[in-house]
């Protein structure tokens, strides 16, 4: 009885995988024959090349983004490890020094990711709508990069991200499916990265040293010295001059006079 549920629900599973892909198919089909009725077949095949050409433009473009992004995140990993060099400009509030976050980049990684899948399945309209969406993410995540990390990077590694060819699309613009790129891999190992660090804690500010404040106390506390002493110099002489003391005449007993 096992073994013929297990028989039920790989079949069942099966049908369901079926199901799927040929719905995919027939999607394709059905968007086929009317590119076909629009261009004819001759202008069919011109159209599909040209989306194929632009597919695989738009995957190299993708593979590139995220090998850039993932250069900058180990840069970016690199300053959590060198948190003694900018820990102070964070604590103090320094113009545009704040903490590294090498975790920023899941959401744009996973957009792109997403967009190279729909290309790879030969959904080119749908993989152009996702792209421009990873490209504003992009765009806003180097935005929001510390000026630590800004500072290591090369002027490319800094340059807005931009497309190949046009993301605008008219909708059915379908191509043959093909095996997802080695780079799409990528997304997954930036999305890996779980690395943060602690908050700085604020540093207390110091009152600024002014040398000729120091020069000003220190000539009051002299003069202040010299004072004292004249004052004490002053009443030692009036001591010495009007002594305060008591002679006592000394008594003579009257029998030892008589004797």
């Amino acid at each position: 009885m096992r073994s013929q549920k297990n028989k039920v629900k790989n079949s069942t599973g099966a049908a369901s995988s079926r199901t799927t892909k040929g719905s995919q198919s027939d999607v394709d089909s059905r968007l086929l024959q009317q590119l076909s009725t629009k261009m004819g077949n001759s202008g069919l095949s011109g159209k599909l090349q040209q989306t194929t050409q632009e597919r695989d433009l738009l995957l190299n473009m993708i593979g590139g983004r995220l090998k850039n992004i993932q250069q900058i995140q180990q840069i970016e990993l690199d300053e959590v490890a060198l948190r003694p060099e900018w820990f102070r400009n964070v604590a103090k509030g320094e113009n545009g020094f704040f903490l590294p976050d090498p975790t920023r980049w899941k959401d744009v990684a996973q957009t792109y990711k997403q967009a190279g899948q729909a290309l790879c399945r030969g959904d080119v309209s749908r993989g152009k709508q996702l792209l421009e969406q990873a490209m504003e993410k992009e765009a806003a995540v180097q935005a929001s990069l510390p000026t630590q990390v800004t500072e290591r990077l090369e002027f490319d590694e800094t340059s807005p991200p931009s497309s190949p060819v046009s993301t605008a699309s008219e909708g059915a613009e379908i191509c043959a499916a093909r095996n997802p790129t080695r780079e799409l891999a990528i997304a997954d190992e930036i999305i890996a990265v779980q690395a943060t660090v602690k908050n700085a804690q604020p540093i207390r500010r110091t009152r600024s040293f002014n040398w000729w404040e120091q020069q000003e106390e220190s000539e009051e506390e002299n003069q202040e010295q010299e004072d004292n002493q004249q004052q004490e110099e002053q009443d030692a002489d009036q001591e010495l001059e009007s002594p305060d003391v008591e002679y006592s005449t000394p008594t003579v007993d009257k029998d030892e006079d008589e004797s």
